[in-house]
């Protein structure tokens, strides 16, 4: 299966992330590539806000996302950090250009996934990861909802992964957030079959 896992990132905790789903997918054998979302205001934000200027400049080594890469990919991977109660505005710009396959329902029929990270319980996460899904049904893609009991003892909601990085963003994805990258990627590729 092909496996493209769009991401927005500026503090670097959602890249972190979604790269730890990109090796759980290759671990399994699938073909999986990370994509930067652009963000003409990323290096400005970095700068102002005192964040791991290197962690950036890896993030800004990802090819860039165009919406055509949507196209050859069988699962998408959407990520982006939460904004007040929403993805990004990178992200949505994305989605926007994506509006070239709608008409013909070019995108129908391919599946996908979410994550997003946002300071605390109350940034709004859930919905950040349910506006991704809603841009998936507008275009005919096929949401992989994740079961309650995905890992056994960790709460994760049906709409994808999220990761709490607290108030200023220092805390990092760690090895809870492996263990669930794992085993959504176990789920996706058996539902994918």
């Amino acid at each position: 299966m092909k496996i493209g896992l769009f991401v927005h990132s500026v503090s670097g905790n959602t890249y972190l992330l979604a790269r730890m789903l990109e090796t759980a997918f290759q671990n399994l054998g699938q073909e999986a590539t990370l994509y930067r979302v652009s963000d003409p205001d990323g290096q400005t934000l970095v700068d102002e806000f005192n964040l791991d200027a290197d962690l950036y400049r890896e993030y800004l080594r990802l090819p860039e996302a165009r919406a055509h890469d949507l196209m050859p990919c069988d699962h998408l991977v959407f990520a982006s950090p939460t904004y007040f109660g929403n993805v990004s505005a990178e992200m949505k710009t994305l989605f926007d250009a994506s509006a070239i396959f709608w008409t013909e329902a070019m995108l129908a029929g391919k599946t996908c996934s979410a994550l997003s990270t946002a300071g605390t319980p109350e940034g709004g996460a859930d919905q950040a990861l349910k506006a991704i899904h809603t841009f998936a049904q507008h275009m005919g893609i096929i949401s992989i909802p994740l079961p309650c009991n995905l890992v056994p003892g960790m709460d994760i909601p049906a709409y994808g992964l999220k990761h709490y990085t607290g108030a200023d963003g220092s805390i990092r994805p760690g090895k809870a957030q492996a263990i669930q990258a794992k085993a959504m990627a176990k789920w996706i590729v058996k539902q994918s079959r």
